[in-house]
């Protein structure tokens, strides 16, 4: 009997914890949340100024100067930067549904 309870004891202390854990989890996805609309917003902003009719010129223009003292005049640079933040954002919404789908919808056979 005694080693009945120390079992449930440690079932219960190993809940504690990862109920804790829980708690610092849910804190870190509210934070992620926030600063995922900043990635937003920042990916939009970098966007918008290499689409601008005004990009190709202005480099022209620094072209005279050091271009290389600007990560920004890297076409390749941005375009990539674009490129991998599109795919980490399939990745994340692919976890997302995965576990989404796992929780809620998958039937035990």
């Amino acid at each position: 009997m005694q080693d009945n309870i120390a079992e449930i004891q440690e079932k219960f202390k190993k809940t504690d914890e990862r109920m804790h854990q829980m708690q610092n989890d849910i804190e870190f996805f509210e934070s992620f949340l926030s600063r995922y609309a900043e990635a937003v917003k920042n990916i939009a902003e970098v966007e918008e100024f290499y689409f601008s009719d005004s990009y190709m010129q202005e480099m022209e223009i620094l072209r005279n100067d050091n271009l290389d003292q600007y990560w920004s005049t890297s076409e390749d640079g941005i375009w990539n930067l674009g490129i991998e933040y599109r795919s980490v954002r399939i990745k994340l919404l692919k976890m997302l549904t995965d576990s989404i789908y796992n929780e809620t919808l998958l039937i035990d056979k």
